[in-house]
């Protein structure tokens, strides 16, 4: 078996954090491990030995970029997957200008997480 992957959802809506959990507790090389609905709720995240960050752009609050500074400089290996509520420009160039791997607007998250999740693991 390949190595698992180790999973942290910042994810501000309840339904949605919901079926993300849901969507990657079936399959056999994801773990969840943290799990937040704001900023301030990822507190440990630089210790718990994620690979990677699915972070809902709303749930970022106002210091996204801070956040995301933070951990790209305490743990570089970490990968960011931003999910946005919309696909138009003003998500694309907020996602631009973000220190994050990929950018996934959630209406495609069912059909193309899973496999966003295993390409940037890697």
């Amino acid at each position: 078996m390949s190595k698992r992957i180790r999973v942290a959802i910042l994810e501000a809506s309840a339904e949605v954090h919901v079926a993300i959990a849901a969507l990657l507790a079936a399959e056999p090389d994801v773990d969840v491990v943290r799990h937040a609905r704001t900023a301030a709720e990822l507190a440990g995240l630089y210790d718990a030995g994620v690979d990677v960050l699915i972070a809902d752009l709303g749930a970022l609050g106002r210091s996204d970029g801070e956040l995301l500074q933070v951990l790209r400089s305490r743990c570089p290996h970490v990968r960011v997957v931003l999910i946005t509520s919309g696909e138009d420009g003003e998500y694309r160039d907020a996602a631009a200008r973000l220190p994050v791997d990929v950018w996934l607007p959630k209406t495609r998250l069912a059909g193309e997480l899973l496999e966003v999740l295993r390409r940037i693991a890697t």
